[in-house]
């Protein structure tokens, strides 16, 4: 998995991201996954050096501040060494009966305190779905 530079996570039984990714985040340029999933692996997290894009599912989410505010930390972090995160995109579903939830908005509106060279967006999780490996491959182009 050393050449792995796209990873999406959905659904998974993982609480986190065990120690032993850390090789396979030190290659990536675009990570999708579920929005505990990222708080509960933001130490090994910050492997990922190379990391452009970063999809966020925060669907349901019911977060405490502190989580929150670890989400932000979280994403500071991938932010510090190299600073070659450059877009992080929270993805929900806008079906009536799954609204983003007050927590999903709060932490959509907190991101907008990232570096600014960090573009921050929304996308429907139904479009997202959508989405072949070449778009999302287009969308790194197009950041860098």
């Amino acid at each position: 998995m050393s050449s792995l530079e796209v990873l999406y996570l959905e659904r998974t039984e993982l609480d986190d991201l065990p120690p032993s990714a850390a090789p396979t985040l030190r290659r990536l340029r675009l990570l999708s996954l579920d929005f505990f999933t990222f708080i509960e692996s933001a130490a090994v997290l910050c492997e990922a050096r190379q990391l452009h894009s970063l999809y966020l599912y925060v669907q349901h989410v019911e977060a405490e501040q502190a989580e929150l505010e670890a989400a932000v930390d979280a994403l500071r972090n991938l932010q510090a060494p190299a600073g070659s995160l450059k877009h992080v995109c929270i993805v929900v579903r806008t079906t009536e009966a799954e609204a983003l939830t007050v927590s999903g908005a709060s932490l959509l509106l907190m991101l907008g305190g990232l570096a600014p060279g960090v573009r921050v967006s929304s996308m429907d999780a139904d479009k997202f779905f959508g989405l072949k490996i070449e778009d999302l491959e287009g969308e790194i182009l197009r950041i860098e």
